[in-house]
This record gives structure tokens, sequence and C-alpha cells, in this order.
């Protein structure tokens, strides 16, 4: 288990300091929302709101909660939803109109959605943070 914590944490820590090294050019800050470390604001021009899960090993994603989902509901930006895979740099990005969409196919176990790759198939997968970047201005 701590392999697999270890794993996440590097996966995470990749992420955000690509995503800052793109964003800041551009005029945008990253950084946490109210305090916790896997809700992230981008601010600048326009604002947004992320979640970012990571599965390094377990085959699906867990921990998107309601209450998370209320939480970027209550920031009034655009937010997304960013799966990322045990490959760093990659994964999936969703929108809040697509996280709407397509969690009716999650496994709802109570208080947490666990999402599974098959059930994201047909979704925009990213190959690399400047990618989802790029994605992420456009739809903010």
């Amino acid at each position: 288990m701590a392999r697999h914590t270890e794993e996440s944490a590097e996966l995470f820590e990749d992420f955000v300091n690509t995503l800052q090294r793109c964003a800041e050019p551009e005029g945008y800050r990253v950084g946490k929302l109210y305090g916790q470390a896997q809700l992230l604001r981008i601010e600048g021009h326009r604002s947004a709101a992320l979640n970012v899960r990571t599965d390094a090993q377990t085959g699906g994603w867990w921990g998107f909660t309601k209450n998370v989902e209320e939480s970027l509901e209550r920031t009034g930006s655009k937010w997304f939803l960013i799966l990322l895979g045990g490959t760093p740099g990659e994964g999936y990005l969703l929108s809040d109109v697509e996280v709407q969409a397509t969690k009716r196919r999650w496994d709802d176990a109570g208080r947490q959605y666990i999402i599974h790759p098959n059930q994201l198939r047909d979704l925009w997968k990213f190959r690399g943070v400047e990618q989802a970047w790029s994605r992420i201005k456009v739809r903010m």
C-alpha cells in the first residue's frame, strides 16, 4: 500500500508541476483549493477548479465523492475532473458537463464513486499535461 501511495503522490506532483509550468507563462496561477491537496484552482484571465485523482495500480479511481462534487460546484467556476493513469502525464479530462453525463455509469459506493477505465472508453484521453492544459484553457 505504501508503494501505491508513493506512486500516486508522484503522479500528482508531476502533473501539478507541469501544469504550473504551462499555465504561468500565460498569466495563470495554479494552487490548492480549500487547502485540499487534490483540489486545485487555476486563476488568471479566467478561472477553473480541478479535482485530480490518481490510479497508480488499483485499476480504478476512488475518492471522487458527492461532497467533492458539491465543493467544486460552489466555486462558481467551470470545473474539471482529471483522472491520472499509471503513465505519468496521461489520463482523462472530464468537464463538469461530462461528469454529469457519464457518472450514471460509475459504481456508486454510497459516499463515493468508483470509476473503472472501461467506463471511460468513449471519453477524451490526454497524452501529456500540455495537451490537458490546452483543453482546459479552451473550456474554462
